[in-house]
């Protein structure tokens, strides 16, 4: 299976890159920057690419690139945004705007450019997080950026000009034992490469995983398909 993989140098990117190229699939790892690609191990079947979804300029330049000979079997768009903890109080309308858009804008640009170039059938699954269900102190604009998510993927589902290719967003429920929080990471955290290994589930028999939300909380979703 040919996977681009945007984001892959976060701390899910690089658990479901390591999954990948270990079970023979091979991988266009995509950063904003050559420069963040740099500290990946090289393997014969990755490519490195630099593209930046942040804008739709950036999002159609990678799209044209990556579909221009082989176009990938699926896309994978692991990014997300620094959330920083705020009183409820003291939340500005800046705040919510900088949440939201900074979730939502990267996908959105995503999807427009490689809805139209993906061949049909293919499969783009989208990573989000799972405080759009959870109220935790603090972060309520993340919360409600994350819920604006969930929301987004479903109308790529159902909008008709966009059903030539399949449509997934996968809500992770759990705190993640991945590159920057291995020191602090508690047993019962899911790690980058079982996050990965879900992925690789979902991602050859998407029917199998029905959507367009799918969940995983623990580590006995590995494989499962939970909405």
């Amino acid at each position: 299976m040919r996977i681009l993989l945007i984001g892959a140098t976060g701390d899910v990117g690089r658990g479901i890159l390591h999954e990948a190229l270990a079970t023979g699939h091979s991988v266009t790892a995509v950063a904003r920057t050559a420069a963040d690609l740099e500290g990946l191990e090289p393997h014969p079947a990755m490519r490195l690419q630099p593209g930046d979804i942040g804008t739709a300029e950036g999002a159609m330049a990678l799209a044209r690139t990556a579909c221009a000979d082989k176009p990938p079997d699926a896309v994978v768009v692991a990014v997300s945004v620094a959330s920083n903890r705020i009183k409820l109080t003291e939340i500005t309308g800046e705040d919510l705007s900088a949440a939201i858009l900074g979730t939502l804008q990267p996908h959105l640009h995503a999807a427009h450019a490689f809805g139209q170039l993906l061949p049909e059938g293919s499969v783009f699954l989208g990573l989000g997080g799972g405080t759009a269900d959870v109220v935790i102190p603090g972060l309520a604009p993340v919360s409600m950026a994350q819920a604006a998510l969930r929301v987004l993927y479903r109308h790529f589902a159902c909008e008709r000009s966009m059903a030539r290719v399949i449509w997934r967003e996968l809500l992770i429920r759990s705190m993640v034992n991945g590159g920057r929080k291995r020191e602090i990471a508690t047993d019962d955290w899911l790690t980058d490469r079982e996050i990965g290994r879900h992925v690789l589930a979902i991602l050859p028999e998407p029917a199998a995983f029905a959507g367009p939300i799918l969940t995983i909380a623990a580590r006995e979703d590995i494989g499962r398909a939970t909405g």
